[in-house]
């Protein structure tokens, strides 16, 4: 493609420069330019044209199309609302694929039947493993949901009663607070023998929840702030309170609990999935094996 390119600009500046001179040039001949003719990239199209097409090819796109608008519009991490919504997308879409006739498809028509079906269950299969996170990091952040719900309520275009909402950012510190003290007693009943404090690795997911939160909430405030006096003037003081125990609690299970204090690089800590979610992930793959015959294989 590039020779072709090169041949054919010399060729358009030779021609410039004949023409200004007065000279009279003799139009080339097929022999002349053989390396661009017998190097077309032009394909034969009827092989291309003969393909059959998938009886579900539209449908594939619209479920892509669908479920992806869903997640951008509810777009909040370990929000329940997000879950809801897409679990009762995945149920229907479920329902309507087994209304198909497999045996009247063609080929590629059953092979996206399949492939549909199985990344149906993949996307159920991830909102279970959402539950089971949440369900770990929830003592350490019963506070979440209120500041979700009010950005969501934005997001829905609710009308804001500013004297509500500051009575529900005011109960954030005092509800950090109360998760914080919990933390401690638990981390000093580890001192003493017990195992009762959270992993490293529920804290770190915690913390970074807690950073996600409070950008959301710095993100809500501004959205109202100036516009309406009367919100601003209710909120101001209660938003900085709330997002400085945020930043605050994010920092002390960094510290406490994950084990690094600001400004060192964080330790490299997973957040495994579980044996239930790597077989999920193996399936989802089409990868004939098991976690234990996996590791087996490798050692």
């Amino acid at each position: 493609m590039r020779k072709t390119i090169c041949l054919t600009a010399i060729f358009n500046l030779v021609l410039s420069l004949t023409e200004a001179s007065g000279q009279t040039v003799q139009p080339l001949h097929k022999n002349d330019v053989r390396v661009y003719l017998d190097h077309s990239a032009t394909p034969d199209h009827v092989p291309v044209m003969a393909l059959p097409t998938s009886e579900l090819k539209e449908v594939v796109a619209h479920y892509s199309a669908d479920r992806d608008g869903l997640r951008r519009r509810y777009d909040v991490q370990y929000s329940s609302t997000r879950r809801e919504r897409l679990r009762a997308f995945y149920k229907d879409w479920a329902a309507r694929v087994k209304e198909i006739d497999f045996n009247r498809l063609g080929i590629e028509g059953r092979i996206d039947y399949v492939l549909l079906n199985h990344e149906l269950g993949y996307d159920q299969e991830l909102l279970d493993r959402e539950d089971k996170l949440v369900n770990e990091m929830q003592p350490l952040v019963p506070f979440a949901n209120t500041i979700i719900e009010l950005d969501e309520a934005r997001r829905d275009l609710e009308r804001v009663d500013p004297a509500n909402v500051a009575a529900q950012l005011n109960a954030i510190p005092e509800a950090v607070r109360q998760a914080r003290e919990a933390v401690e007693i638990a981390l000093k009943k580890e001192d003493g023998g017990e195992n009762t404090a959270p992993s490293r690795i529920v804290a770190l997911r915690a913390s970074r929840t807690l950073n996600s939160l409070k950008e959301r909430l710095d993100r809500w405030y501004k959205n109202y702030a100036g516009y309406d006096p009367m919100f601003t003037w209710w909120n101001k003081t209660p938003i900085e309170k709330a997002s400085k125990a945020l930043l605050d609690y994010s920092k002390f299970l960094n510290e406490k609990v994950v084990g690094f204090k600001e400004g060192e690089d964080p330790p490299i800590v997973g957040d495994p999935i579980g044996a239930d979610g790597m077989r999920a992930d193996l399936k989802y793959e089409m990868i004939p094996y098991t976690p234990e015959e996996l590791i087996a294989i490798a050692e």
